[in-house]
C-alpha cells in the first residue's frame, strides 16, 4: 500500500495517492511510519491545495509523540501559513511562535535547512515594521517635522535590525529579499524627507537653502538604498535567486548606474555574467 501511495504521487494522481496512505495507515502498526506517513499525507494535500485536509494532517503529526523537531518546524511553518491565510491572528502568532522554539532546538545540518522556515516568518514581521514606517507622514507643519522624522528614524532602526537578524540565519531567498528592502526603505526616508512641505513664507532664496539642507540630509539614505541594492543584486548572482526581489534591485541599480548595470543580468565591462536562466 505504501509503495503504491508512492507511485501513484509520482505519477501526480493525488487522489489514489491520499487513499493509498489512508489505507496503509488503516493496517501499519509502525508508530513512526504511521506519523512520517501523516507528515507525507500533509505535504501532498498542501500541494493539491486541499487546505482544511492539510491542516488537520498537519496539527494531527505535531501532536505525535514519535514526531521529530524537524518535522514539527515545518509543520507548525504551513499551520501558520493557513492560519495567517484565514486571518486567525491569535493562532497564526503561536504557530509562528513554535516554528521559531523547535528549530532553536535543532543542530547542525537540520538547524540550517529549517532556517528558512524561521526567516520567512522574520521577514514577515520586517514588512509589517517597513508598512509601519511608511505610514507615517511628515506634516506640513514646522513644530511638528522632527518629531515625525524621528518616529521615522526609530522604525527604520528597528527594520534594521530586523533584517540583520534575518541575513545572519542564512536562508539564500531571505537573504536577498532582506537586503532589497533595507534599500527600498531607505529609498523612502530618502524621497519622504525631500517632500517635507516647505514653509510657505520662506522666500526663493531660504527655499533653495531648505531644499538644500534636506539633501544634506538625506545623502547618507540615498547612498545606504545604493549600497543595499548592490549587494542584493551581489548576493543574488552568488546564490542564484532570481526572485522578484532581485528584479527589483537589479532595476533600481540599473537607473543608478545605467553603464555598469543594466537589467539583462550582466555587470559592465570585467564581464562578469549572471546565470541567465534568472532572467527567464
Amino acid at each position: 500500500l505504501y509503495n503504491s501511495a508512492i507511485m501513484y504521487e509520482v505519477l501526480g494522481r493525488t487522489t489514489e495517492a491520499v487513499l493509498a496512505y489512508n489505507n496503509f495507515l488503516k493496517v501499519n502498526k509502525n508508530q513512526t511510519e504511521n506519523a512520517n506517513t501523516i507528515f507525507n499525507l500533509a505535504q501532498l494535500q498542501r500541494k493539491a491545495n486541499a487546505t482544511a485536509a492539510a491542516l488537520l494532517n498537519y496539527k494531527k503529526y505535531v501532536e505525535l509523540p514519535v514526531a521529530t523537531a524537524e518535522k514539527k518546524t515545518e509543520s507548525y511553518f504551513w499551520i501558520s501559513e493557513t492560519y495567517a491565510n484565514m486571518n486567525r491572528k491569535k493562532d497564526t502568532e503561536e504557530a509562528r511562535d513554535k516554528v521559531i522554539s523547535f528549530q532553536r532546538r535543532l543542530s547542525g545540518e537540520k538547524k540550517t535547512n529549517a532556517a528558512g522556515f524561521v526567516a520567512k516568518i522574520r521577514l514577515k514581521q520586517a514588512e509589517v515594521t517597513f508598512s509601519a514606517l511608511k505610514a507615517i507622514v511628515i506634516p506640513a507643519d514646522p513644530a511638528k517635522q522632527k518629531k515625525a522624522v524621528d518616529a521615522k528614524l526609530d522604525m527604520l532602526t528597528k527594520l534594521n535590525e530586523e533584517l540583520s537578524q534575518i541575513i545572519k540565519l542564512d536562508s539564500a531567498e531571505e537573504i536577498v529579499t532582506s537586503l532589497n528592502l533595507l534599500g527600498e526603505a531607505n529609498d523612502h526616508m530618502t524621497k519622504s524627507i525631500l517632500a517635507t512641505p516647505i514653509p510657505p513664507k520662506f522666500t526663493e532664496e531660504q527655499k533653495k537653502m531648505y531644499r538644500s539642507q534636506l539633501e544634506q540630509i538625506t545623502d547618507k539614505f540615498s547612498k545606504k538604498a545604493t549600497e543595499s541594492y548592490k549587494v542584493a543584486v551581489d548576493r543574488a548572482w552568488d546564490l542564484e535567486i532570481y526572485n522578484n526581489a532581485y528584479k527589483n534591485a537589479l532595476a533600481q541599480m540599473a537607473a543608478r548606474d545605467p553603464v555598469k548595470y543594466y537589467n539583462k543580468g550582466e555587470i559592465g565591462s570585467d564581464s562578469r555574467l549572471v546565470n541567465w536562466m534568472g532572467e527567464k
